[in-house]
C-alpha cells in the first residue's frame, strides 16, 4: 500500500482474510486496498466490506471513519456526521476527525462550530494545511477579515514544508485511520537498557600536536570502500604531521596521511563532479586543493593571499555544482562556474568571520548564507536567486560557535548558537525568534543529533568540566581539545572520537540505543540525465515519516566544528512501535522525492535522485472508448517565465495548432484529454478540432514549431504533393539517409550528450541533405518530425555560468559552387515530444544544391524533408467545437522512454500520488468547463498537477482522406527555482484571466 500497488495489496489482504476470516484488522486493510484500487465496482465492494465489519464490530474506529469518508466523497454529509461525532467522543486525538466535522459545519453554514472544529484540528496538528484553509474560508465568510488573513498567512507558510499534511480523497491524504496498518505495532516501547555510548577505547600511542594549527577530525569514505574513515589533522603518534584512522571491524588502524603542511581547515566535497571526494585544505596562508586539479588551481590562485580559518562547500546558486563559502578577514563566496573557473560573488557588508554556515532559513527552497563574525555577531545573506544576496545582521547575539539544525522536520532550518552558559535556537518566521535549548557551562563546541535512535535530537556539549547529553542519560564523556561524531557502524548510529591530553579516545555505540538507518545520497549519476544535484547531495533537506510521528534527519554538519566539513551518512533512528513509512527529501535543485524503506537496515541505504520530468508541457491523449492513447505534449510554445539570461525570460505564445498523427482518430465520438502530470500549472483557454479533407496524392502539414528567432508561426495548413528528392544525408559526416527518411522513431545520431547539462550536446550536430536536383523558387517548406529534450531554467543558468549557450537550429544553403550561406539563424525546433513541425524557407537566394541544419540542442530528428507548397481548393477545413468538457483528477501517468526513445505516458496507469508541488493559487473547481474552453476569451481552466480536462467531440466518420488538427490556446509555467514567479500562479499573462470563474480550489506546496 505504501508503494501504491493497490491490486497487489488486494490480493495479499484477500489471502490473509481466507486464513483469518474474522480478523477485523485484516478486513479493514482489505477494504482500504479495494477502495483505492478504483476498478469497476470497487467503491461498492469496499462499502459492503465496511458495512459487514461494522455490523460485527460496531466499535471499529477505522471502519467507521472510512465509511464516513466515503459518505463525504459521495456528498452525503448527513450520513457522515454521526459517525464522525462518535469518533470525536472516543478522544482519538486525530486532527482529521474535527477537520471533516468542520467541513460539514461549513457546508451547513454553522460558522461558529466550523471555526471551533478547524481550530481543534490545527491544535492537534499545526502543519495541517487543509485545516488552516478551512479556517480562512469560514473566517472570511463570517466577516472576520483580520482573522482570515492570519489563517491565510499560516496556510502559505506551509507551502514548502516537508511535513505538511492535507486532506484529499487520495491514499495517504485521508488521515491515519484510512491507512493500511501493521498489526504488530503497539506504540512506543521503553528505552533499551544500557549506556548510549560504549566504554572508552584508547588508541595506542602518545598523540601530540604537530603544529600551531588546531587538531581536526575529518570523516569521509575517501577510499570508497563503504566504510567511514577519519583523517586526523595536525596530530600524530610519532611520525608525520597527520594521520588516518582506517575503519576496521576490530577497531581503528592508524595509517599515514602524506600531506606535509599544517592544516587549519578541511572541506571534503566533490568539486569537479567526477564522483570522487576532493579536499580543500585551509593553510596558514592560502589553500591547497587535492583531487580536482583543473578546479583547484584557480581556487588556489584566488585565495593565495587569504588567511582562511573556516569554510563549507554548498550549491549556493543551485546550478548542480558546489561553491565555496569561506571565512577569513574578508569572507568570500566563490562561485563554481562548472568549467574549472571560479568567480567571487558580490556580497554586501561582509565581516571578518570565524565560522560560516549555509541552509534554507526561510523555507523558500533556496539556500541562504550565514556567518559568525570574529566578535560573535551573526550575519545572514538571503538568497534572492540569480546571484542576488540581501544582507541582514541578527541583533543581540554573541556566539562562540554554531551549527544549523533541522528541529521540526519542516523545510526551514534553525540556527543553533552557543553563547556563554547556554545553547540557543534561532529560527526565522518573518522575523528572527529564539529560545534556550539547554544550559551548558563554557563556550566550547557542541553537537546536535539523535544519539539513541528514538527520533529526538539532543545536544552533546563539550565544556571544561566534561561533556553531557541534554537528556541526562550521559553525564560525562570526558573533555578535550577536539571531538567528532563518526558513524563507524552505521546501523548503530554515531560514536564519539575525542582528543584529550595525549590520547585519542573512541566511544562506540552502547547498548542503550535503538537501531538506525544510515542514508547515503547520490545526486548526479550519468551524463545527460536530468539529475541536477551535486554528486553527494550536499544540502538535501530530509524528514522521516513514521506511522506515529515525523522525525528530523540531518544531512548537514551535526557538530559545530567550524573548520571541517564532513562527508558523513545521514542517520535515521528506528524506534520499535512506530513503522518507518517513507523518507521525504528536497534536493538542492528543488526536486521533491519520497523513498520507501529498504528491506535490510544493516546495510547503508543508498538513495539516488530520481530522474523525473518535473517540467515539460501538458500531455495530449485521445480516448476512443477503450483506453487512453498517448499522442504527445502540447502548449510548450505557451511556456511562461523560462530563464534565458539575466533579466531575460521566454515570451509565451499561447496559440498552438497540433497536427494529429495519421490514424490516431478512428471514431466519430472521441475525447481529447489534456493532462497536467508535471510540477507546473496549465491555464487552458481553448480547445477545438479542425478536420481537413485531403485529396488523393496530396499531403498537409501545419506551419508550427517552437520559434526562437524571426516570424511567429502562422498555424496555417500547408498543402503539398512534391517532395525534393534527396541524394544523400549526412549527420556529422556519417551517412544517415535511411534514418532521416522515414517516420519510424529511428533518429539521426546526436553525438555525445553534454556530460553535465541536460538538453545540450557536447558538440554541434550538423545535418547535411543533398538534393538530386537543385531546388529554387519561393514556396519551399522544411518539414520535420522528432522531439527535443528540454533543459530547465536552472540548467540554462548553469550552462551560461560555464560559458556555454543553448543554440537552436540554424539552416544554411549550398550554392552550385559548393559554398555555404546562412539562410535563417535559429529558426526553431519541435516544441516538445514527438511531433511534426514545419518552417517556411521563403524565397531561396539561388538554386540550392543542399541544406545544412546545425545546433547543439538535444534534438532527435526522426525525419526531414523539403516540400513545395501549392494551393488546392479541394482541401476543405471544418472546425468542430467541443460538445462537452470536464475538469477532473487523473493522477500521474506512468512514464517510459526518453532521450533517443520518445517519451511515452500511459494514462491507463496513473498513480494517485505524484509527490509534486503545486504553485500557490486558486484553481478551477472540478466539473463542467465547456464554457471555459469553447472560446478564445481568456476565461480559462486553471489546472494543477494531476488534473485532466476531457473534451468530447462528435465528428464525421473518419476516413483515409481526413486529417485532424487540434487547436489550442493556453499557457503553462513550471516551478524550477530559476523560472520567473515559479512558486505562484500570479502574475497572470492577461488581466482578463483573473476573472475566470469557479476558481475555488486554493492549493499550495506539497
Amino acid at each position: 500500500m505504501g508503494r501504491y500497488q493497490y491490486s497487489e495489496a488486494v490480493e495479499a489482504f484477500s489471502a490473509a482474510k481466507l486464513l483469518a476470516p474474522q480478523d477485523a484488522h485484516i478486513k479493514t486493510n482489505l477494504a482500504i486496498a479495494i477502495l483505492n484500487r478504483q476498478s469497476d465496482g470497487d467503491t461498492q465492494r469496499a462499502i459492503d466490506e465496511l458495512d459487514e465489519l461494522l455490523r460485527q464490530s460496531p466499535d471499529s474506529h477505522r471502519a467507521a471513519y472510512l465509511r464516513a469518508v466515503i459518505h463525504l466523497y459521495e456528498g452525503q454529509y448527513g450520513a457522515a456526521k454521526p459517525l464522525l461525532e462518535a469518533l470525536m467522543q472516543a478522544n482519538l486525538r486525530d486532527p482529521y476527525i474535527p477537520y471533516l466535522l468542520g467541513t460539514i459545519a461549513q457546508n451547513d453554514g454553522d460558522w461558529d462550530s466550523a471555526l471551533s472544529l478547524f481550530q481543534k484540528a490545527i491544535d492537534l496538528d499545526g502543519y495541517f494545511q487543509s485545516a488552516h484553509y478551512g479556517f480562512f474560508q469560514v473566517s472570511n465568510a463570517a466577516g472576520k477579515r483580520e482573522q482570515a488573513m492570519e489563517s491565510m498567512n499560516a496556510f502559505r507558510a506551509l507551502q514548502n514544508c516537508l511535513r505538511v499534511t492535507k486532506f484529499d480523497f487520495v491514499y495517504g491524504k485521508m488521515g491515519p485511520l484510512a491507512m493500511a496498518q501493521s498489526q504488530t505495532l503497539s506504540g512506543m516501547v521503553d528505552q533499551p537498557m544500557g549506556s548510549v555510548f560504549a566504554d572508552e577505547l584508547v588508541l595506542k600511542g602518545s598523540w601530540q600536536s604537530t603544529s600551531e594549527a588546531p587538531v581536526l577530525f575529518s570523516v569521509s569514505d575517501m577510499d570508497a570502500d563503504g566504510d567511514l574513515d577519519v583523517t586526523v589533522w595536525n596530530l600524530s603518534d610519532g611520525t608525520g604531521l597527520h594521520k588516518r584512522l582506517i575503519n576496521e571491524p576490530t577497531g581503528w588502524r592508524v595509517a599515514d596521511e602524506p600531506f606535509d603542511q599544517p592544516v587549519y581547515g578541511a572541506i571534503c566535497a566533490d568539486l569537479d563532479l567526477d564522483e570522487a571526494l576532493d579536499w580543500v585544505l585551509l593553510l596558514e596562508k592560502g589553500v591547497a586543493v587535492l583531487g580536482a586539479p583543473s578546479y583547484g588551481s584557480a581556487v588556489q590562485q584566488m585565495c593565495a593571499d587569504s588567511v582562511l580559518r573556516a569554510g563549507t562547500a554548498v550549491d549556493a546558486d543551485h546550478d548542480g555544482d558546489l561553491d565555496l563559502w569561506l571565512a577569513s578577514d574578508i569572507t568570500s563566496l566563490l562561485i563554481n562556474n562548472g568549467d574549472g573557473s571560479w568567480q567571487r560573488a558580490e556580497l554586501e557588508t561582509l565581516p571578518a568571520a570565524k565560522q560560516v554556515v549555509a541552509a534554507d532559513f526561510d523555507g523558500d527552497r533556496d539556500v541562504d548564507l550565514g556567518a559568525v563574525s570574529t566578535n560573535g555577531t551573526l550575519h545572514v545573506w538571503w538568497n534572492d536567486r540569480l546571484g542576488k544576496w540581501r544582507p541582514e545582521q541578527i541583533e543581540d547575539v554573541r556566539a562562540s560557535t554554531t551549527l544549523v539544525a533541522h528541529l521540526d522536520a519542516t523545510s526551514r532550518f534553525d540556527w543553533l548558537v552557543r553563547e556563554s552558559g547556554r545553547v540557543t535556537r534561532l529560527w526565522f518566521d518573518g522575523s528572527w525568534r529564539r529560545e534556550r535549548i539547554v544550559d551548558a557551562a563554557g563556550d566550547g563546541p557542541f553537537a546536535y543529533t539523535d544519539f539513541n535512535g528514538d527520533g529526538l535530537q539532543e545536544a552533546l556539549t563539550l565544556s571544561p568540566g566534561g561533556s553531557a547529553l541534554t537528556s541526562g542519560s550521559v553525564k560525562d564523556l570526558g573533555t578535550g581539545k577536539a571531538f567528532q561524531l563518526v558513524a563507524k557502524q552505521p546501523s548503530k548510529g554515531f560514536g564519539l572520537l575525542l582528543y584529550s591530553g595525549d590520547q585519542i579516545i573512541w566511544r562506540g555505540a552502547g547498548s542503550g540505543r535503538y537501531p538506525f538507518a544510515a542514508v547515503s545520497l547520490r545526486g548526479r549519476q550519468s551524463a545527460g540525465e536530468s539529475m541536477r544535484s551535486n554528486t553527494f547531495g550536499v544540502g538535501t533537506v530530509m524528514a522521516a515519516r513514521f506511522s506515529t510521528h515525523w522525525a528530523t534527519v540531518s544531512n548537514h554538519a551535526v557538530t559545530s566544528d567550524p573548520a571541517t566539513q564532513q562527508a558523513q551518512y545521514a542517520m535515521v533512528g528506528l524506534p520499535p512501535g512506530s513503522e518507518l513509512r517513507y523518507l521525504a527529501m528536497q534536493w538542492p535543485d528543488g526536486v521533491y522525492q519520497v523513498e520507501f524503506p529498504p528491506d535490510d537496515f544493516n546495510k547503508v541505504w543508498q538513495i539516488s535522485e530520481t530522474q523525473r520530468q518535473l517540467s515539460s508541457c501538458p500531455l495530449l491523449f485521445v480516448d476512443q472508448g477503450k483506453s487512453m492513447e498517448f499522442i504527445s505534449d502540447v502548449l510548450g510554445v505557451g511556456g511562461m517565465g523560462f530563464y534565458l539570461g539575466p533579466n531575460n525570460y521566454g515570451q509565451a505564445r499561447p496559440d498552438e495548432r497540433f497536427l494529429m498523427p495519421l490514424g490516431s482518430i478512428q471514431k466519430s465520438d472521441i475525447e481529447l484529454v489534456i493532462a497536467e502530470p508535471m510540477e507546473e500549472i496549465c491555464l487552458l483557454d481553448h480547445v477545438s478540432l479542425t478536420s481537413v479533407k485531403v485529396p488523393d496524392g496530396w499531403q498537409i502539414t501545419v506551419d508550427e514549431r517552437m520559434a526562437t528567432n524571426g516570424e511567429v508561426p502562422s498555424g496555417r495548413i500547408i498543402a503539398y504533393r512534391k517532395t525534393a528528392a534527396v541524394e544523400s544525408a549526412l549527420v556529422n559526416g556519417e551517412d544517415a539517409l535511411e534514418a532521416l527518411q522515414f517516420d519510424d522513431e529511428w533518429c539521426a545520431p546526436t553525438g555525445d550528450l553534454h556530460p553535465r547539462f541536460l538538453g545540450l550536446l557536447d558538440q554541434v550536430q550538423t545535418i547535411e541533405m543533398t538534393f538530386t536536383e537543385p531546388i529554387s523558387g519561393p514556396n519551399w517548406v522544411l518539414v520535420f518530425g522528432g522531439w527535443v529534450e528540454y533543459p530547465y531554467s536552472q540548467t540554462v543558468f548553469g550552462a551560461q555560468q560555464a560559458g556555454l549557450s543553448y543554440d537552436p537550429p540554424s539552416i544554411d544553403v549550398q550554392a552550385g559552387d559548393g559554398t555555404w550561406h546562412l539562410l535563417h539563424a535559429q529558426f526553431g525546433y519541435p516544441a516538445g515530444m514527438d511531433r511534426e513541425s514545419a518552417f517556411v524557407l521563403g524565397a531561396l537566394p539561388f538554386p540550392v544544391q543542399a541544406i545544412r541544419i546545425r545546433s547543439n540542442l538535444e534534438i532527435y530528428w526522426d525525419w526531414v524533408k523539403v516540400v513545395l507548397e501549392e494551393e488546392n481548393p479541394a482541401i476543405i477545413e471544418k472546425q468542430v467545437d467541443a460538445a462537452y468538457a470536464a475538469l477532473s483528477f487523473l493522477g500521474f501517468p506512468k512514464e517510459s522512454g526518453g532521450h533517443a526513445q520518445p517519451k511515452h505516458f500511459d494514462g491507463n496507469q496513473a498513480a494517485a500520488a505524484g509527490h509534486l508541488r503545486t504553485p500557490f493559487g486558486s484553481y478551477t473547481q472540478f466539473g463542467d468547463v465547456t464554457a471555459l474552453i469553447r472560446n478564445k476569451d481568456d476565461q480559462a481552466v486553471f489546472m494543477a498537477p494531476g488534473d485532466q480536462v476531457r473534451v468530447r467531440f462528435s465528428i464525421d466518420q473518419p476516413s483515409k482522406s481526413m486529417r485532424y488538427v487540434v487547436n489550442l490556446r493556453g499557457w503553462c509555467k513550471d516551478m524550477d527555482l530559476y523560472t520567473q514567479h515559479g512558486d505562484t500562479l500570479r502574475p497572470l499573462p492577461t488581466h482578463a484571466l483573473d476573472k475566470s470563474p469557479n476558481r475555488t480550489r486554493v492549493l499550495s506546496g506539497l
